[in-house]
Parts: structure tokens; C-alpha cells; sequence
């Protein structure tokens, strides 16, 4: 009885199924989503994104300058969620919301960059440190949480020519703009939200990430990400002329390995590598003001993303399929958090989970 959307990234489509020959039973509309409008892949160029509205390839507009995916990726799903409430405002809505950012490339406009600048030049050894004491003065991780040593590969910042301090300094200023210009956006939805009187009674699931921070950026960041993947060398002089490019429309960008590995803190290592939660970790918000009494605390019981259909299901009140089509559905595997919603000190029923990566692997079970 709900009417479902799609905004954003969708990385699920079989490589040979993504072209206009199909078959579209993979993608979102045919995985029971109405309406669709993203991207099909892993990334995609948020000045000139390779957009897609329902199994069609549309063209993004090309007489506006100012034209970013993030900006109009928000306003699309505001237009649908007030639509769907103007039309049937009775009837609930799921909107799945999954932004580009904050994978690479890191794309922003250059005022939100800016606000940045200076912010990082102490580099990510101190970053490390930084964090570390801001995550235990809020609470995220107990106080007496020890930092990982840097992992193997990454060099100390204070090891750093001024030239490279330089360049990946602003690296990551690209990035954080990047990220917080895609939060600002969501917040613009949120906003929508509680201008049509449905905030309180919405239920909103906030996770930001890519997995563990990426390190495809390698030792010295990267003007164009398919370098990387095409075992390409960008010369340093390069990336140090073209520095002031850095997250505009002539760039694919992304920031060096340390980077990554400080903002995986406190945890070891970065996104790929499963066996060590800098590699898989991300935060989780939750809201539903009309359900959930707690405000603004913290829950630290252990959950994983396959436990995020369990908690829409029962929150909704609506059992987890037997049969789909006619076709015998595998159990379901995760754990609904609801149980946590209200009780901080609740005991964790999510207790093991199996991870895998280009078959780098890892097993948690209860806190090992």
C-alpha cells in the first residue's frame, strides 16, 4: 500500500543488463520501486551524471551553469514526496535516498569547498587525534578507546614535501565541501517533510558513508579516479598545477590513502578491507519522533545494513514475505534494531555476521 521511490546511486544492476536492451527486472522499478531517478553503476560525475528516470537514460540540462546532480537529485524527491502527499495524503511513502557522495568523485560547488579552507592543514596524523577526542567527548566511543597505529603503507604527514601538504590539504577541503553539500541537501528533504505536518510521523534511517572511507585515491590523491583502476600513473607536477580544479566538472577527484585511513578513525585500515572495521564502519541516525521517546542518545549495540528492511518491516507492521510472485523467498537474515530504539542498554541481537570483499573476509561474534 505504499508508494516507493528511488533516488540516486544504484550499483546493483548486472554490467551486461544495464544498456537499453535489458532485461529491467533488476533494476529498481522492476525490484518493486515505482519510480526511479539516479544513476545505474558505481559513480558518476556529479556536474554531468549519467542520469536515468525510470529505465530511460535522460540527459541532465546543459544551459545551466550551475547545474550539480546532488541539488537536483533533492529537489526531484522533494517534488515526489509533496506530489504523493498532495494527491493521496493518506497513503504512506518509502523514499530511498542514496546521494553519490560521499564516494568519489567529490564534486561541490566551489563556495561550499571554500568553506573549508585551512581547515586541514594540520594533516591526518593530527586529524586522527582530533577526532578521536571529539568521539569521546560525545559519547561515540569509551573514554578509555586507544588509537590505531597508522597503517602500513601511509606515510607521516610531518614526512611530506610542502607541495604534497599542499595539494592533499586541499584535497580533503574538496571533500569535506563535497560532503556537506550532499548533507545539506538531505536536510532540504527533511525540511519538506516537516512542512507538510508528516516529520513526527515519518521514520528516517540516516547512514553516510562508503563503507570504510576509500583509499582507490592511493599515496598522492588522484585528479581523475580512473587512473587507478586503469593502473594509470598521474605525474605529482600534474595534480599540482591542476590543484585549483580540484572538485569542478574538468576533474574525477579523489583524496590520498591518509585521508582515508583518518577518517575510518578510530578503527584500522579503509573501505575494502573487511577484516578491520576502518573498513566497514559507518555511523547510523534514526528518527521518528512519534515512535521513539529517546532524543538525541546514543545506541551502541552492534547492527549491520541487512538489518534495515527488518526494522522498516516491523515498524510498518508488515511480516517479511514468504513468497514473492509465486517464488519462495530465502529467509531473511537480518535483526530489526527497534528493540534498541527505547532501550539503550538493551542487549544486542544481532550477535554474528560474516563479511566479505574480493575475498578479504572477517566473522564478528558477540564484540570479537
Amino acid at each position: 500500500g505504499y508508494n516507493t521511490a528511488w533516488f540516486g546511486k544504484n550499483h546493483n544492476v548486472p554490467d551486461w543488463q544495464t544498456s537499453q536492451a535489458g532485461p529491467f527486472d533488476l533494476w529498481p522499478v522492476g525490484l518493486g520501486f515505482e519510480y526511479f531517478y539516479g544513476f545505474v553503476g558505481g559513480d558518476t560525475n556529479q556536474w554531468a551524471p549519467a542520469l536515468v528516470e525510470n529505465t530511460r537514460p535522460i540527459e541532465p540540462p546543459h544551459d545551466n551553469p550551475n547545474y550539480n546532480f546532488d541539488e537536483d537529485m533533492a529537489d526531484k524527491a522533494i517534488s515526489w514526496i509533496r506530489m504523493q502527499h498532495a494527491v493521496a495524503p493518506n497513503k504512506p511513502f518509502f523514499a530511498y535516498y542514496a546521494p553519490g557522495t560521499a564516494h568519489a568523485p567529490h564534486h561541490a560547488p566551489k563556495e561550499w569547498i571554500d568553506k573549508f579552507k585551512g581547515k586541514f592543514d594540520h594533516g591526518w596524523d593530527k586529524q586522527r587525534e582530533m577526532t578521536l577526542a571529539k568521539q569521546k567527548e560525545i559519547g561515540i566511543v569509551p573514554p578509555d578507546t586507544e588509537l590505531t597505529t597508522r597503517s602500513e603503507g601511509i606515510e607521516a604527514w610531518d614526512s611530506l614535501n610542502g607541495d604534497e601538504k599542499k595539494v592533499f590539504a586541499r584535497m580533503m577541503e574538496v571533500y569535506a565541501g563535497a560532503l556537506s553539500h550532499a548533507d545539506h541537501q538531505m536536510g532540504r528533504i527533511v525540511d519538506a517533510i516537516e512542512e507538510m505536518g508528516q516529520l513526527d510521523n515519518t521514520l528516517i534511517i540516516y547512514i553516510q558513508g562508503d563503507n570504510g572511507a576509500s583509499a582507490e585515491g592511493s599515496r598522492q590523491g588522484l585528479l581523475n579516479e580512473m587512473t587507478f583502476f586503469n593502473n594509470l600513473k598521474e605525474p605529482f607536477p600534474q595534480v599540482l598545477a591542476r590543484m585549483d580544479e580540484l572538485g569542478g566538472p574538468m576533474t574525477f577527484n579523489h583524496y590520498p590513502i591518509g585521508w582515508a585511513h583518518a577518517m575510518d578513525t578510530p578503527f584500522q585500515w579503509t573501505k575494502q578491507v573487511a577484516s578491520h572495521f576502518g573498513g566497514t564502519r559507518n555511523g547510523i541516525a534514526v528518527s521518528w519522533p512519534k515512535k521513539i521517546k529517546a532524543r538525541g542518545e546514543i545506541r551502541s549495540q552492534f547492527h549491520h545494513v541487512i538489518d534495515i528492511m527488518p526494522t522498516v518491516l516491523e515498524a510498518v507492521g508488515v511480516p517479511a514475505p514468504f513468497s514473492v510472485y509465486g517464488i519462495q523467498q530465502e529467509p531473511v537474515e537480518g535483526v530489526s534494531m527497534m528493540y534498541a530504539f527505547d532501550h539503550p542498554d538493551a542487549p544486542p541481537q544481532h550477535t554474528t555476521q560474516y563479511f566479505e570483499m574480493f575475498a578479504n573476509r572477517a566473522l564478528y561474534h558477540d564484540g570479537w
